[in-house]
């Protein structure tokens, strides 16, 4: 059995216990409050996984909706792609047999198509009414790139087509359950099935919850399609297609103004909605602005906090930021780590020169020491 100690701040060791959950409901609580103990990073390296809780108990109906909701599944997330993923929690002190388990969840997973168009939505619109939210504000705080009839939308494709994410969440994974997760994470196309440990270890003064994704084999990674990134042209025709004229041409300068200037324009994949990055730096790449048609123009201070000059002079974050905020039309939400401002602000040829302005000191403080990169440079994992 692993031991684990904590150092505290004070200098002290403190031993820690690994310790069962004291009974289901506080995990599912934990979870539905901190679902990055669901580590995105372990379940895609290249592009990190986000969740946003729809609902807890979603009822599941029969095939065909006879006879009402049957099932109850724990939690219903999607992810930043539109993927929705059914998580069941249970703690290994559970009886039932990991057959009885596995069973539960393919039952959620067959039957979720008998949801009609705008059921996914509404789930997150009754959690939201339950905790006095506004579900746009979740959605655009969750999503600021997209438009939410875009994105429900692709949620909706997703289920019926059977485009869905499977988690077993437990305080330990059995050696028999881990075996069948990776064999029909192996034998699946399009769903993906996975299992998060989520170890609860105590010790005095001091809890610490340690996670590990299970499921994620060379089989099955060689079995899921890979996600290719947009061509040029493509991203172009979607900006032309999801774009008023000024605002796609507005976005087509600033990407040329970014190439004339020793940058280099990246694309996302388009899995949910297409996007482009405005980047520098040849030895350690840094993007500053990434517009998202239909509506956003995202500024990554979260990641940039993460490189260099930001993350030892965090004071610059703060005057990128300013400067942002001094260009006309340009309104960043301070609570928000990645927000956004409108992409109409680009079809303003006064607003783009003072951007253009923002972006010329950006350069500065990122290439004095740096190799001024190629025109085409290695694509952007965010």
């Amino acid at each position: 059995m692993p031991s684990m100690h904590v150092l505290t701040k004070e200098g002290r060791w403190v031993p820690m216990v690994d310790t069962p959950y004291e009974n289901e409901d506080y995990l599912q609580g934990l979870l539905a409050h901190h679902p990055e103990l669901m580590p995105g990073e372990l379940v895609d390296a290249d592009n990190p996984r986000r969740w946003l809780l729809l609902t807890r108990e979603a009822g599941i109906a029969l095939a065909g909706g006879v006879g009402g909701s049957r099932f109850s599944m724990d939690h219903l997330f999607v992810d930043q792609d539109a993927t929705p993923t059914l998580v069941e929690v249970k703690r290994s002190s559970d009886t039932r047999s990991r057959r009885e388990v596995v069973a539960q969840m393919l039952d959620y997973a067959a039957n979720l198509w008998a949801w009609p168009p705008g059921k996914a939505e509404g789930c997150l619109i009754e959690r939201c009414r339950l905790e006095g939210l506004d579900p746009e504000d979740e959605l655009e705080r969750f999503s600021p790139e997209g438009e939410s009839e875009s994105f429900w939308g692709q949620v909706d494709a997703n289920i019926s087509s059977g485009r869905l994410r499977l988690v077993f969440v437990a305080d330990q994974i059995g050696p028999e359950l881990r075996q069948i997760i990776e064999f029909l994470n192996s034998q699946f196309a399009k769903a993906e099935v996975l299992a998060v440990e989520i170890r609860q270890w105590r010790g005095e003064g001091v809890d610490t919850l340690v996670s590990e994704v299970i499921g994620r084999t060379v089989a099955s990674e060689a079995l899921k399609p890979s996600p290719r990134r947009l061509e040029a042209s493509e991203f172009l025709a979607q900006l032309t297609a999801l774009c008023k004229p000024e605002e796609a041409a507005g976005v087509q300068q600033l990407m040329s103004w970014c190439e004339d200037h020793g940058g280099w324009v990246s694309f996302g994949t388009g899995k949910a909605y297409p996007a482009c990055f405005l980047n520098w730096r040849r030895d350690a790449p840094i993007w500053a602005l990434i517009p998202g048609p239909p509506r956003w123009v995202t500024v990554p201070f979260d990641g940039l906090g993460e490189r260099e000059p930001f993350r030892s002079h965090p004071e610059l974050l703060d005057d990128y930021r300013s400067r942002l905020l001094a260009v006309p039309g340009v309104v960043l939400s301070p609570a928000k780590s990645r927000p956004s401002f409108s992409l109409s602000v680009l079809a303003d040829a006064g607003a783009r020169s003072a951007i253009q302005g923002v972006l010329e000191w950006f350069i500065e403080q990122v290439t004095d020491s740096a190799e001024t990169p190629k025109a085409e440079g290695p694509g952007v994992s965010e």
